[in-house]
């Protein structure tokens, strides 16, 4: 089997720094060096080794599968691009600008596609295997027949819309359908404008226009599966960068609920693909007292895969607090931790102890301030990070007065600068950076792009029918993730060399209503390999005090005592760093 040939991702060398079309190009060059299309497709399918062999094969088409288990012997023979026109009967290797490895032949070349090496199957192979793609397709069409001639006829707009906010409301897509691609990833985007704003010439927009029957097989299969991973409340990144198609959601879906039943107990049943979604949105609720979720991330390919963890493997306790913490507390505040039977009731203490004072630290930070800054830098301690951060609210009281007086569109038209990133950096690496002459630089990008991020999600706190619509978001982010390979398509990781990283969102109580993405800690590392569950399990613990320590301001700042309002970390305070 092809599995067999490819290999799961070691992310642990150190290696030049660079953007993907300049890892993608190194890749291109070492995969024409080897010996058979085998280990061609294997370098190019795991980017170097930096895709898992499982999700690496599920980028390819049946047919392409197929060729490269019959013929994956072959010799190949790199070719020279831009020299010569394809041979219409010779079979191809090539690459997408987005990595996409495709096996064609000449007179079929894909679009956007560079073909960079040559080897030889013969045609009655492709005519067999197209006999096997074509039942497969037979199987796609009957379950969109299923899905729009049964299950959903009779509200085709309302489903456009749901798979509409879908695509527009979370990071970038690619998506392979058969030998096509959809995505809205930078100048490839072919799915959706920005903003959803309806233009056509993006397919999302254009089906609106068309008639059902007019819609192709993929375009059918695009939008029925993407509505059954919405409905089953399951990101679309989770088939970022492979083939989707109903046939392979039922098949997600399936496993999900059968490991969701595991996890709470529940008899596993044989279901109908049609109720998967609502059985597995109601597994998922159910488990959500025990269990929190979180995702593994490659940063390649913009997959992420969901998982689940204990929530009794998280130690909150007040007596696994560091002492670093609560000893620099104690000896400011006089505040001792054994007095205290929560770390709610803790920080409350903590917090209540703090003035609305001015800055009184060298770095010009308040109390108030420096305390976040204490939680931030014990969690990178502990997990060896370079670079750690907080974000959120300058002023979280007033941001609860209009949310309890319903001025939503006052709340989605709050500027930028009314948002937070503090962001500090490990003694070896600000030494490193300051060294580059990069320090201030590389603090300021990032917290100008999380700070973005903050402003980003505010609408996603409102209901979406009092949202303006011109003003764009993402909805904010419940889970947790571990990240690798984040240095090659976000420019601002690039630039501050950030391979591995963890995001551990948190929420707070805002009118007695849990208000999810908030704030969040983020952990980086430039090297030294991937962080691990170890590692995310502090991260989330840490959150737990920044949780604390931030609804204890807001507690506060509205009934009436001292209100704490971060002025800290504008571009004028990181440039006098």
């Amino acid at each position: 089997m092809l599995a067999q040939h490819l290999h799961s991702p070691q992310p642990t060398a150190v290696e030049p720094n660079g953007d993907f079309d300049e890892l993608l190009h190194e890749i291109v060059l070492k995969a024409q060096r080897a010996t058979n299309l085998s280990q061609a497709a294997d370098i190019v399918l795991t980017l170097g080794g930096r895709v898992a062999g499982d999700e690496a094969i599920n980028m390819l088409t049946l047919v392409e599968r197929q060729l490269l288990e019959t013929g994956g012997s072959q010799a190949i023979f790199p070719r020279i691009v831009g020299l010569g026109a394809l041979e219409p009967a010779a079979t191809y290797l090539g690459v997408t600008g987005y990595g996409r490895l495709r096996l064609f032949q000449g007179k079929t070349c894909p679009k956007d596609t560079i073909a960079f090496a040559k080897t030889q199957i013969e045609s009655a192979a492709y005519r067999a295997h197209e006999e096997l793609d074509q039942q497969d397709r037979a199987h796609q069409h009957e379950l969109t027949r299923r899905f729009f001639e049964q299950e959903y006829a009779q509200d085709l707009r309302a489903v456009i819309d749901r798979v509409e906010f879908a695509v527009d409301h979370i990071d970038p897509v690619v998506l392979y359908i058969n030998d096509e691609t959809f995505t809205n990833f930078d100048q490839y985007n072919n799915l959706l404008a920005r903003n959803a704003i309806k233009i056509s010439g993006y397919l999302i927009t254009d089906l609106r226009q068309r008639p059902l029957e007019a819609w192709s097989l993929n375009e059918r299969g695009l939008i029925s599966s993407i509505y059954m991973l919405a409905a089953a409340g399951i990101r679309i990144e989770e088939v970022n960068g492979q083939q989707m198609n109903l046939g392979v959601v039922e098949s997600l879906l399936r496993t999900r609920y059968a490991d969701l039943c595991q996890l709470s107990g529940e008899p596993h049943q044989s279901v109908d693909l049609f109720e998967l979604p609502e059985r597995i949105v109601a597994l998922r609720r159910r488990i959500r007292p025990e269990y929190f979720a979180f995702r593994l991330v490659n940063g390649l390919t913009f997959n992420k895969h969901e998982h689940y963890m204990r929530r009794g493997e998280l130690d909150i306790s007040l007596a696994r607090l560091p002492e670093r913490i609560s000893d620099e507390i104690n000896q400011r505040y006089q505040v001792g931790v054994t007095d205290f039977e929560s770390l709610g009731d803790y920080f409350a203490a903590v917090v209540k102890q703090m003035p609305e004072s001015e800055p009184d630290a060298p770095n010009g930070l308040t109390p108030y301030e420096q305390l976040l800054q204490l939680i931030v830098s014990s969690v990178m301690e502990e997990t060896r990070s370079d670079i750690g951060m907080t974000r959120g609210l300058r002023d979280f009281v007033q941001w609860a007065e209009w949310f309890r007086t319903h001025r939503f569109v006052e709340l989605c038209s709050m500027p930028p600068t009314d948002y937070y990133c503090a962001v500090f950096a490990s003694e070896e690496a600000e030494q490193l950076l300051r060294g580059q002459g990069t320090y201030q630089k590389i603090l300021t990008a990032i917290a100008g792009r999380m700070t973005f991020n903050s402003w980003h999600y505010t609408p996603g706190h409102c209901p979406v029918d009092q949202v303006p619509a011109d003003r764009h978001f993402y909805v904010p982010p419940k889970m947790s993730d571990i990240a690798v390979w984040s240095d090659k398509h976000h420019q601002g990781h690039v630039l501050a060399q950030v391979r591995y990283s963890i995001r551990s969102p948190g929420g707070l109580r805002v009118n007695d209503s849990k208000q999810y993405g908030t704030f969040d800690l983020r952990l980086m590392r430039r090297e030294g390999g991937s962080y691990d569950l170890d590692d995310l399990k502090r991260a989330r613990v840490h959150t737990a005090y920044l949780r604390a320590i931030v609804q204890a301001a807001l507690d506060q700042g509205v009934s009436g005592g001292h209100r704490q309002v971060v002025r800290a970390f504008t571009k004028d305070w990181y440039r006098s760093l």
